[in-house]
């Protein structure tokens, strides 16, 4: 939008460097301003609405100016009430850049043809057709030819660049405009530029995929693990017979305790005296073990203790 600014005065007024590159930034400016007021094609809302939630008039809009164009500006003298002779010029002429923003909309920053000087000013009149100044003529193309490339190649804002691969392929292309603002031939360019870079990005991830699958190690087969074998104790009881009955039916006795502890020590088994006996000779003895008892004193008989006979209480 800015550039078009640029081009736009270049092509409608000559003089006095009123397409100077210097007032990019002023163009730029304007820009911004008129982008944050238009309301969107779709929503129907401007970047202000959503900004702010607050629903806009549209009047800002209505109040706005051709940027570039020519301005004329009140004397000074006549703006604080003062007179001027008679022939003198009420006005003078400047080039309108847009709006101040250290006032209200209504301020336009104005540039003095001569010294250069950018101002405020309240009291203006704007020439947005370009009536009252001096444009070349017709023949003088090349002028108009020479700016656009100036502008174009070096004041164009370019976000992107086409990139290179290390062999000088090509990798990346900026993407091309919106079918809004081509024609029947541009658009069919465009569709053939999206297609060409569609297949680059499919075969560049082709050859990425390659690549890191040479250097991945060769995939190693898991050793699984041998299964957990969990005894099932739903059918097993507490009582004695269930356990008997099973232990029966898989032809296993069970044995006492004192059997198992002393399975171990043969030498210390029962009857066996000699403890350098083999372990397969168990001498037995029939005598039963003799029992020192010594003779209990005779107790004498105990009276038993009167029952206690309970009386019913008074009442007092």
């Amino acid at each position: 939008m800015a550039r078009t600014f640029l081009l736009h005065v270049s092509l409608h007024w000559t003089e006095y460097k009123v397409d100077d590159l210097s007032l990019w930034s002023f163009a730029m400016k304007h820009a911004v301003w008129l982008y944050n007021r238009l309301p969107n094609r779709i929503t129907g809302l401007t970047p202000l609405e959503l900004l702010t939630k607050t629903k806009a008039d549209h009047k800002d809009l209505l109040r706005t100016h051709v940027w570039g164009c020519p301005t004329f500006v009140l004397d000074a003298r006549l703006q604080d009430g003062k007179k001027i002779p008679k022939w003198n010029r009420r006005s003078r002429l400047g080039q309108y850049l847009g709006f101040s923003d250290e006032h209200s909309s209504l301020v336009a920053n104005v540039r003095h043809l001569t010294t250069g000087c950018v101002s405020p000013q309240y009291h203006c009149i704007f020439g947005g057709m370009f009536e009252t100044v001096y444009a070349a003529k017709a023949d003088n193309w090349t002028l108009y030819d020479a700016l656009s490339n100036l502008l174009w190649d070096s004041d164009r804002d370019q976000y992107a660049e086409e990139e290179y691969d290390a062999d000088g392929m090509l990798v990346y292309t900026p993407p091309p405009l919106d079918k809004v603002w081509l024609n029947e031939p541009e658009r069919r360019n465009r569709e053939k530029r999206l297609r060409e870079q569609h297949n680059r990005r499919e075969q560049q991830e082709k050859i990425q995929k390659e690549v890191i699958k040479s250097f991945d190690p060769p995939p190693t087969r898991p050793r699984r693990a041998p299964p957990e074998i969990i005894p099932d104790l739903s059918d097993v009881s507490d009582g004695d017979s269930s356990i008997s009955s099973d232990s029966d039916s898989l032809g296993v006795f069970p044995e006492s305790e004192g059997d198992r502890v002393w399975a171990d020590h043969p030498e210390r088994a029962e009857g066996n005296d000699d403890a350098n006996a083999p372990p397969h000779l168990i001498p037995w003895n029939d005598t039963p073990p003799q029992i020192n008892e010594e003779p209990q004193e005779p107790q004498e008989p105990t009276a038993p203790e009167p029952e206690r006979q309970t009386q019913p209480r008074r009442n007092q």
